[in-house]
């Protein structure tokens, strides 16, 4: 066995990993790249300023609108009713002076029907009426305040200047707008006093005290407040909103980041592909990978070396998206460093270095399964080291047309588990016309809605049912019956699918009962249809070639 260390490998990882992207057929000028990741930077920088900006704006004008809106508020609130409020105060003395004239109530008794009919005609309006003298004495009254809420030289004073007097109050059924003003029953109340007439007592000044409830004249305000009230709402909830904004913003454009890059992942993992014009004429091949996110970690390569040898790797590494992907990345650009394909003692040896550098390395979850193998089209052999990968399947025709299948299970366990573990090759005959079908797990594991797998039986059948269509009809036929078995399921896994018939030679292919009778062009695959006897009975008769 060769010994080899991990930081050779290492070496051979960075210079695979190069090749690889020098090698892709889509890969653009290094100018090119540069230029368009510089444009994309400055383009991503230009949206969060924009984006930063409207978020501040934003908030800016809720805040002005808020404020805005809680002022129309307390102004309908309070500024208005208190106005209507005074009118309506002012229109009920009026009319107690109207009607004191009208009826000549000088008197106590007088003046106390009259206030008692104003009360009566608005009892839940008016939280009281009264009409004082100047020391604060009523003359007539219904109902009284708690409290004095005037003394007797400001409201001497307020008589005297003509001034009206007016507060708010608090009383046990709400708030009250008190006012208190001198009261005129007489168009000209002093004018026996200035003829040296009238001495008597109600000739003198007076004044009129009147308490109106603020929430008997805010009905009508009602719908104005309402509307007030919906817009501070609406203020609100428009800062709050980007305040919110403004604290998910930096995880959002990190999460929008992220998408970028994976979807930028996603075509630098699809052009690590083997292109189809760099694939050997010896080989009828097709092959897929579908990740089950943005990225995977299934890839599968093929290419040729320098003695003619044909390369062919499928691996799949545990768990999805950008670290699985990575993860296969090394192992690929490792695998195409490394001259395994000389000879049987490289391939094992470069298994056993692979698994010791990922044992070191990764986590112990980051393990990987494996097929690697080489086919040598003079001798129609193919050498392979199985890695605990799910054994590949050699379908071969015979003459009587039933069919025969060998599974490459030679190898060793998974890799970055176990360090120190022995691999072996094994060899196998593979004749021009023999499919061979290297598949992960998320093919036949995938499973329906019902929970059934979609199995080696229907893999088998589909192959079987369409024998001598071309490789990638072959492939898009397993794909189209293995959607159709989802439904409209996600794939919960990778699926990756690899198809492979040797092309024969002219010789051959004239030697051939079947082909010599039916030009392999003509054939189409059937793809809306699925034998699965088919593969039972290959399944349960099949020869299986040690």
């Amino acid at each position: 066995m060769v010994e080899c260390g991990t930081a050779p490998l290492y070496e051979n990882v960075i210079h695979g990993v190069k090749s690889l992207f020098n090698s892709s057929r889509n890969s653009a000028a290094p100018s090119n790249c540069h230029r368009q990741l510089r444009n994309e930077t400055e383009r991503a920088a230009n949206t969060t300023l924009i984006l930063k900006s409207c978020v501040a704006c934003g908030l800016i004008l809720g805040a002005l609108l808020l404020a805005q809106m809680m002022g129309a508020y307390r102004f309908v609130s309070n500024d208005l009713v208190q106005r209507e409020a005074e009118r309506e105060t002012n229109r009920k003395i009026v009319a107690v002076e109207q009607m004191a004239r009208v009826l000549g109530a000088q008197d106590t008794e007088g003046l106390s029907e009259l206030v008692n009919e104003t009360v009566r005609e608005s009892p839940t309006q008016i939280a009281w009426l009264r009409i004082l003298q100047l020391d604060g004495t009523p003359i007539a009254a219904v109902g009284a305040p708690a409290e004095k809420l005037y003394s007797p030289s400001r409201m001497q004073q307020a008589i005297e200047s003509h001034e009206i007097l007016s507060k708010i109050a608090e009383t046990p059924s709400g708030q009250v707008l008190v006012t208190a003003r001198p009261f005129h029953p007489d168009p000209s109340p002093y004018a026996g006093a200035a003829n040296g007439e009238g001495h008597g007592p109600f000739l003198r000044p007076r004044a009129i005290e009147i308490a109106i409830y603020l929430d008997s004249v805010a009905a009508p305000f009602g719908p104005l407040r309402l509307r007030v009230l919906t817009g501070v709402m609406a203020a609100l909830a428009l800062v709050i909103a980007m305040i919110v904004i403004g604290l998910r913003f930096g995880p959002y454009l990190r999460g929008k980041q992220l998408q970028q890059e994976a979807d930028v992942a996603r075509v630098v993992q699809l052009d690590l592909m083997p292109p189809m014009e760099s694939i050997p004429e010896d080989l009828d091949f097709a092959g897929v990978c579908i990740p089950a996110w943005q990225v995977g970690g299934d890839f599968y390569d093929v290419f040729a070396d320098r003695n003619g040898r044909i390369a062919l790797m499928l691996t799949d590494v545990a768990g999805k998206g950008l670290p699985a992907a990575l993860l296969s990345s090394l192992i690929q650009g490792a695998l195409r460093a490394s001259s395994w394909t000389s000879d049987a003692v490289l391939q094992a040896g470069a298994a056993e270095q692979l698994n010791d550098f990922l044992c070191a390395r990764s986590a112990p979850e980051r393990f990987a399964s494996m097929i690697c193998g080489y086919y040598e089209p003079k001798t129609s052999t193919l050498r392979y080291v199985n890695a605990g990968h799910l054994p590949p399947m050699l379908v071969h025709r015979e003459h009587d047309g039933s069919f025969s299948i060998q599974r490459l299970e030679d190898g060793g366990p998974v890799l970055g588990l176990l360090p120190g573990t022995f691999y072996v090759q094994g060899e196998v005959t593979v004749d021009p016309g023999d499919l061979l079908i290297m598949f992960s797990d998320g093919v036949t594991e995938a499973e329906n809605m019902s929970g059934e797998d979609f199995g080696e039986a229907r893999l088998l059948a589909a192959i079987c049912n369409n024998w001598h269509a071309d490789t990638r009809d072959l492939c898009d036929t397993v794909l189209y019956q293995l959607r159709s078995f989802l439904g409209d399921l996600d794939p919960q896994d990778d699926q990756t699918l690899m198809i492979i018939r040797p092309q024969p030679s002219p010789a051959d292919f004239m030697h051939d009962e079947v082909f010599a009778k039916r030009p392999l062009a003509s054939f189409r695959p059937r793809e809306h249809e699925v034998d699965l006897s088919v593969a039972a009975r290959t399944l349960r008769g099949v020869r299986e070639v040690a």
